[in-house]
C-alpha cells in the first residue's frame, strides 16, 4: 500500500511532524511506501537540500530495518538551472533504481498558496515551468496543488476572507471555482507547452473538475490523473 501524499516536516519544522515518526507510524498501520512533499523548511527545491532529504530518509530507514520505500516530490520552480539539476537528480535517484529504498518521484507545483514558499501563483510563471521541463525532457510526473488565488474571497481590504477560530471558514474562502479554473489552466499550460509527463491534480473536491480532467483523458498522447 502506498500513501502519495504525506508532510513528513522535519528540520524547521519537526514540532508538526518528522521523518522517522511519520514511517515508523505509516509502517506500522499497513503502508509500505510514503511519497513526501516538498514544501518544507527549507523546501526541497535544489539538489544539495533534496539529497540530504535522501540521506535522511535512508539512514532512518535503514536503522529500523524494514522493507519500507520512501519517495519524494521535489519542488517545481521557474529557476531553468534548479530544474535541470533535479532533473539530473530524478534520472540518477528514481525510487527503487539500483535496489535503493529511497528516491525521487517526481515534481510537486503549488499553483495557489499553501505551507512554506513555494507558491507559483501567476499563470505565466506556471508556463514557464512546464516549459522548461518540456525542454529538459522531463517525462515524469507533475503533481499541482490546484488553486486560483485571484478567485479566492476576501475582505474590502483584500485580506483572505476567514477567520482562524472557525476553521470551515477557511474552505470557505476558497470557492470550487478557484479549484476548477487553475485545474483548467494546469491542462491547458500543459499542452501548449507540449509536455510529454503525466500531470497529476492533487486534492480534487469538485465535480466539475474531474470532467476536466476526464475529457482530458480522452486526447490520445495527454497523461493525466488525480486524487
Amino acid at each position: 500500500m502506498i500513501d502519495p501524499h504525506v508532510h513528513l516536516r522535519d528540520w524547521a519544522q519537526s514540532a508538526k511532524e518528522t521523518l522517522r515518526h511519520g514511517i515508523e507510524l505509516a509502517w506500522n498501520c499497513g503502508v509500505d511506501a510514503v511519497f513526501d512533499m516538498p514544501n518544507t523548511e527549507p523546501p526541497l527545491v535544489d539538489r544539495a537540500t533534496v539529497e540530504s532529504r535522501l540521506f535522511e530518509a535512508e539512514r532512518i530507514v535503514g536503522a529500523l530495518g524494514m522493507p519500507f520505500h520512501y519517495g519524494v516530490f521535489c519542488g517545481a520552480t521557474p529557476d531553468y538551472e534548479r530544474l535541470e539539476e533535479l532533473v539530473e537528480l530524478y534520472h540518477g535517484e528514481r525510487l527503487g533504481r539500483n535496489g535503493r529504498n529511497v528516491g525521487v518521484v517526481g515534481f510537486k507545483l503549488y499553483a495557489g498558496p499553501s505551507t512554506g514558499r513555494l507558491a507559483a501563483e501567476e499563470p505565466e510563471v506556471q508556463r514557464a515551468i512546464y516549459r522548461h521541463l518540456s525542454a529538459l525532457e522531463y517525462a515524469g510526473v507533475v503533481c499541482v496543488h490546484c488553486e486560483k488565488s485571484s478567485l479566492f474571497r476576501r475582505r474590502s481590504d483584500g485580506s483572505l476572507d476567514w477567520d482562524p477560530t472557525h476553521p470551515r471558514s477557511f474552505a470557505a474562502a476558497r470557492p470550487p471555482e478557484a479549484e476548477v479554473e487553475s485545474v483548467r489552466e494546469q491542462i491547458d499550460a500543459a499542452r501548449a507547452a507540449g509536455f510529454g509527463g503525466t500531470l497529476h491534480i492533487a486534492h480534487v473536491s469538485v465535480p466539475e473538475s474531474v470532467r476536466l480532467i476526464e475529457d482530458a483523458r480522452a486526447d490520445v498522447g495527454f497523461r493525466i490523473s488525480c486524487e
